[in-house]
């Protein structure tokens, strides 16, 4: 008979499939943890669900907004929405719907009460004894949609909406008169404002001041990475920072999310650009680098956690062995081969009869059937279904 003896290297022995055996995962140990992970943040909520029923996302659309829109109005709205945009992510909608409602630079009005809120037992605030404090309970789930899910699509709505309001108050700063003692001069534009109206720089030696549009301006448009706590002072040579504070005040809600998409965006890139990426079980995610690969085995970050992995193929630690082969290796191997029941040789028989030689020198010689294993020259075993060859 016309065989092979697939001798992958590193394969070693390998045990032969069983009946009801589960197939092999194709993730390696340091990406198990991944399958934990759903998506977060923007992420959540910059996706398509398919599994969504038409109503419950008018729901979601009519909670985003304040009591003078009516959910027929939404109703409406979001039908002529789909017909020209089907298989919309739902912050795409969300996003088209807060463009509309702002036309022409009109903000909506909330009023204290903010967005609507499920009505029902998932949103009451039971009484702490204790405490003496209500208690929040998570917002309530819309079909598919988690309570999660809708409290980032709410906090990205209203940033959105806020945009007008925040870009009228900067239209609305004026330059005062240069000759008044107490007015400061912008460092970018050179027009003379009102202190309430700038932005000062942290520096020891001088401070520099700034406008409220020159400085959002910088913000948002000039400086192209960094997190809000490292903007710069835009002066040649003054290398000092802008307190926190001052950044957050004078930025809107949606200018921050937009700054945190763009770091999150830039880790995920430095991510990519490791060596490996480390996805444990416990939760703990860690990016290594090629410092960090040393004899090859690296250990979890995580607090309390012990596991060890092989960063070079990403298994569990196998100490000094030779690494196994890839996923893809060993399902191909599990699909198209067997093991010699003698010596575990993976073999593929690709033609001829049911009798089968490991064959030397890779093989040990043994004889056996295809079909069952058993051995050719001994024969069947007992309770051997199979009676002969094919």
């Amino acid at each position: 008979s016309e065989m092979n003896n697939q001798g992958a290297r590193g394969a070693g022995k390998k045990k032969g499939k069983k009946l009801g055996e589960p197939p092999k995962e194709k993730v390696t140990a340091m990406e198990r943890g991944r399958s934990l992970l759903a998506p977060r943040g923007f992420d959540s909520i910059d996706m398509y669900y398919p599994h969504l029923k038409a109503d419950d996302r008018t729901t979601v659309l009519y909670l985003l907004l304040p009591n003078g829109y009516t959910k027929k109005w939404v109703h409406k709205w979001r039908v002529a929405y789909d017909k020209s945009h089907p298989k919309s992510t739902m912050w795409a909608m969300a996003a088209a719907l807060s463009d509309d409602i702002c036309k022409d630079d009109k903000v909506p009005k909330w009023g204290n009460s903010g967005c609507r809120v499920l009505e029902g037992k998932e949103n009451r605030k039971p009484f702490n004894h204790a405490s003496g404090v209500a208690k929040a309970l998570p917002t309530a789930n819309i079909g598919h949609l988690r309570g999660r899910v809708l409290d980032t699509l709410r906090k990205y709505f209203l940033a959105r909406v806020g945009r007008a309001e925040h870009a009228a108050l900067l239209g609305s700063i004026e330059p005062s008169d240069s000759d008044s003692g107490s007015s400061l001069m912008c460092s970018i534009c050179a027009d003379h404002f009102d202190p309430c109206d700038t932005v000062p720089c942290s520096g020891d030696a001088d401070i520099h001041f700034f406008c409220k549009p020159c400085f959002h301006k910088y913000a948002t448009v000039t400086v192209q990475s960094g997190p809000v706590q490292s903007i710069e002072c835009p002066m040649p040579g003054c290398g000092s920072l802008f307190a926190t504070a001052d950044a957050r005040a004078n930025l809107s809600l949606w200018d921050l999310l937009m700054i945190e998409r763009r770091e999150s965006a830039r880790d995920q890139r430095v991510a990519l650009a490791a060596k490996a990426t480390l996805h444990c079980e416990c939760g703990a995610v860690g990016v290594i680098t090629e410092e960090d690969v040393g004899n090859g085995r690296v250990r979890c970050p995580g607090e309390g956690c012990s596991r060890s992995y092989c960063c070079r193929c990403g298994n569990d630690d196998h100490g000094n062995a030779p690494c196994p082969p890839p996923a893809d290796t060993m399902q191909w191997l599990d699909e198209n081969t067997k093991s010699c029941p003698n010596c575990g040789n993976n073999i593929q028989k690709n033609g001829g009869c049911d009798h089968m030689t490991c064959a030397p020198p890779g093989g040990c010689g043994f004889e056996f059937w295809w079909t069952c294993g058993c051995s050719y020259k001994k024969g069947h075993n007992a309770g051997c279904q199979r009676l002969g060859e094919i």
